[in-house]
């Protein structure tokens, strides 16, 4: 597949990797929520590919009853191993959290963590498999829309 680099295309990118930093130094984020969210997008973005793998090597479905079963062990295969990535994927992540000074409860009294997160689970469902029935059943189409 050639993928056709467009200038809006590079605008998007340069957004999307620069608007942490803004918010930090401009908007007063708390660079301890920015961290946490990305960890977050890092575990969901595993999980979408887990989920995609799990579908990829199983045999297909051939009835109601397997289709079910197939989507519980899809979701279970990526939960399992996003569980397994997340331990030493988080421990920095508890490091620099913890030498922060950084309390759930703090974080999550804070406006942009509470939406934030939301955000980025309603953004990893545009990244699920196309020929999925899980992509079928949120009503996305093969261009992500």
């Amino acid at each position: 597949m050639d993928a056709v680099v467009t200038p809006i295309g590079i605008a998007q990118i340069v957004w999307r990797n620069s608007a942490p930093i803004v918010g930090i130094l401009f908007f007063h984020w708390s660079t301890t929520n920015v961290l946490v969210l990305y960890f977050l997008d890092t575990m969901l973005s595993f999980g979408v590919i887990f989920a995609g793998l799990a579908k990829s090597f199983s045999p297909a479905p051939n009835g109601a009853g397997t289709w079910i079963k197939s989507e519980f062990t899809y979701v279970f295969v990526a939960l399992l191993l996003c569980a397994l990535f997340g331990i030493p994927l988080g421990m920095p992540v508890g490091l620099a959290l913890g030498a922060g000074g950084f309390t759930f409860s703090g974080a999550l009294a804070d406006h942009s963590l509470r939406v934030g997160g939301p955000r980025l689970c309603a953004g990893k469902r545009r990244r699920l498999p196309a020929g999925s029935s899980l992509c079928r059943g949120l009503n996305l189409r093969r261009d992500g829309a």
